[in-house]
């Protein structure tokens, strides 16, 4: 989870929230010197779709937004 936080798991676009892509988990692996096995890296990609759905869905006035601690 720690990568995930520190990765971030979404990104702003002009239309709004979107998933983390690929571009962006190897330039934060890179930039950071963190070694990602292909499966780290998959749950990320994965991580962020979740997180994204979540954060839309909670847009109805009955569902709380996810935490982002």
């Amino acid at each position: 989870m720690q990568y995930a936080h520190e990765l971030g798991l979404q990104k702003n676009t002009g239309m709004g929230v979107a998933p983390v892509d690929w571009v962006d988990i190897k330039a934060w692996a890179q930039l950071t010197g963190t070694e990602l096995h292909a499966e780290e890296s998959k749950i990320l990609r994965q991580l962020s779709f979740y997180y994204v759905s979540q954060y839309n869905n909670s847009k109805a006035h009955d569902c709380p937004a996810p935490e982002n601690d």
